[in-house]
């Protein structure tokens, strides 16, 4: 008998091809490998089972339709085997390339708690072919193994992939089995981090930094800690993955942003019945909740679609992720700042002047040429150099997921020139047909037919998909219109100076100055004033720089005090800079 066991899911309500077709792939795997392999499938409501029944597949009816994943992996416990030792999980998309990993991964079991059986992952495109440029992912046992710092780099891309294939020693799944209630997806990707007991930025930002949501997975995960204590291997060798639709119609990561905007809570949302799928409990009124995954499984569009549609759904997802990074700037900002001038600002006037000369200092009064940034530069240059600076800070500081999100763009703009490309390549068809004709070249009736639908694709596609609107036509008025009130908006100088102090330093510089707060500050405020005379007897122009008493009412206006961090530097400026986006950096 064989000591590890495979288990897997198969769920399909939407009735996807391409989900059978690879699941068959995935099993004949398996076969090939000698491995033992469970099969849970649920079906939903009244819709018909797709698998033939037989002692390896067991088949389960919910009416509820959820991601039902790791439930229907925890239901498959009780049909294991005595001698299994060794517990696998596995997409059912999957196909080894290492055709010794079953062994590789048992000797790794017996070293480690738990394992992910991939190193690196070849995702193939629709067909199942190699893309132009290979698409390669890296696990995340790999990468902790090779730079465990990662963890907390809060990064999803830099961290490593947590999808795919797990295995755990068998007493271990018994004890305390897999997230079940993760009923967007990510489970996994919640409980690679669980391994190390950690909950910090790529939890709470998937969750939203939902207190409920949070604590629910804390409750299993210190119980996984408590046994596993990062006790993590990985099995060496790649993975193909098989193509199911396209990656940005399953929405990683917006789904469970999703459902956190619709109110989910596991704790009283669920009702987990012994030996049963996942329900909504009795009572749950919440109906935004309940349509949104019958849409979500329709939109995952895992046979493909056309290319119009594709368009049109990847504008969509440009706009709606262009409007949570407005969003997420907005309140980013408004949080970052009132906490960074309690810190900074009222220890700047005290410690500035030893560093810098005294152009510095006077161009700092003035406003114009502090450090270079306000030299021959405009209004609208300047705001655009701020917001920039700005948006770079925060990803200095780790303060949020700016760089997901902007790589979730990028990959979508990619992702659409290339739909676009292939809409000229169609569009061409149509003069290539009448050259066709011209010259009397016979073209088969069926191959012409074929030809003239995708060049009608290619007439209409490029409108379809460059000129995506979302909501009426007053919504977007109404944006315009904000967007004159954001820039014609006035700004307190003491704002704007203290925030390009933040922001547009040089990094050495601004490191220099913050290394002087924290290894010099003064602890009584007679010694703090003692420093400032001692260096205004150095040089009587710098003193006379910064001492507010011997300047104009005007240049003192501009001057950053710690009364003026606390007063004026919020009001008004945060919601202003962070909507503005007349240059297409905040929205």
């Amino acid at each position: 008998m064989s000591k590890t066991v495979v288990i897997t899911t198969y769920f399909n309500p939407c009735g996807y091809a391409t989900r059978r077709h690879n699941y068959d792939l995935f099993v004949e795997g398996m076969r090939r490998s000698g491995v033992p392999c469970i099969t849970v499938e649920c079906a939903f409501g009244d819709a018909p089972f797709e698998l033939h029944p037989s002692l390896d597949v067991i088949q389960i009816r919910s009416t509820t339709l959820l991601w039902q994943k790791e439930r229907l992996l925890n239901l498959a416990a009780s049909w294991l085997p005595p001698s299994c030792r060794f517990v696998c999980w596995f997409d059912c998309d999957i196909l080894f390339d290492n055709s010794n990993w079953l062994a590789d991964l048992e000797q790794v079991l017996t070293v480690h708690k738990v394992a992910q059986v991939w190193e690196s992952c070849l995702r193939l495109e629709q067909g199942n072919v190699v893309g132009e440029k290979p698409n390669i992912a890296h696990s995340f046992a790999a990468m902790m193994r090779r730079k465990p710092s990662l963890l907390n780099a809060g990064r999803y891309d830099a961290h490593g992939h947590t999808g795919y294939g797990w295995a755990m020693r068998r007493e271990l799944f018994d004890e305390v089995g897999l997230y079940e209630t993760a009923v967007s997806g990510s489970a996994d990707h919640f409980m690679a981090h669980a391994i190390f007991g950690d909950y910090n930025f790529c939890i709470t930002n998937a969750l939203k930094r939902d207190e409920r949501q949070i604590a629910h997975l804390k409750a299993w995960g210190e119980r996984f800690h408590a046994r596993v204590q990062g006790s993590l291997g990985v099995v060496p060798g790649q993975i193909r993955h098989l193509w199911h639709g396209d990656a940005v119609d399953r929405r990683y990561f917006l789904r469970m942003h999703d459902i956190t905007d619709l109110g989910f809570d596991p704790w009283t949302d669920l009702q987990i019945a012994p030996g049963a799928p996942l329900e909504w409990a009795p009572g749950m009124s919440k109906t935004g909740l309940k349509e949104y995954f019958a849409d979500y499984f329709a939109s995952r569009r895992e046979d493909g679609t056309p290319i119009t549609t594709r368009l049109d759904g990847i504008a969509g997802q440009i706009y709606d992720l262009t409007a949570q990074r407005k969003s997420y700037l907005s309140s980013t900002v408004a949080a970052l700042l009132p906490a960074i001038s309690a810190d900074v600002l009222r220890n700047l006037q005290s410690t500035v002047a030893p560093f810098v000369s005294t152009s510095v200092v006077e161009a700092f009064h003035t406003h114009r040429r502090f450090l270079g940034v306000f030299a021959g530069r405009g209004y609208n240059s300047t705001l655009q150099l701020l917001q920039t600076r700005l948006a770079a800070h925060l990803d200095q500081v780790k303060y949020g997921d700016l760089r997901r999100i902007d790589n979730e763009l990028s990959e979508l703009a990619a992702r659409k020139n290339e739909l676009d490309a292939q809409i000229l390549k169609a569009r061409d068809l149509e003069s290539l047909m009448a050259q066709a004709a011209r010259r009397e070249i016979s073209v088969p009736p069926s191959a012409a037919a074929a030809i003239a639908d995708i060049a009608r694709v290619g007439r209409t596609g490029m409108s379809t998909g460059s000129s995506f609107q979302r909501g009426s036509a007053n919504h977007h008025s109404g944006d315009a219109a904000a967007r004159g009130g954001a820039a014609s908006a006035s700004y307190s100088d003491d704002s704007d100076l203290w925030l390009y102090y933040l922001t547009d330093l040089p990094l050495s510089f601004r490191t220099l100055v913050i290394s002087s707060i924290e290894d010099h500050r003064i602890e009584e405020a007679e010694a703090r004033q003692a420093a400032i005379d001692a260096a205004a007897a150095t040089s009587a122009v710098e003193s006379a720089s910064w001492n507010p008493d011997t300047v104009s009412s005007a240049e003192a206006s501009q001057i950053c005090t710690p009364d003026s961090a606390s007063a004026d530097l919020t009001s008004g400026t945060v919601d202003s800079i962070a909507t503005d986006d007349r240059h297409g950096l905040f929205s």
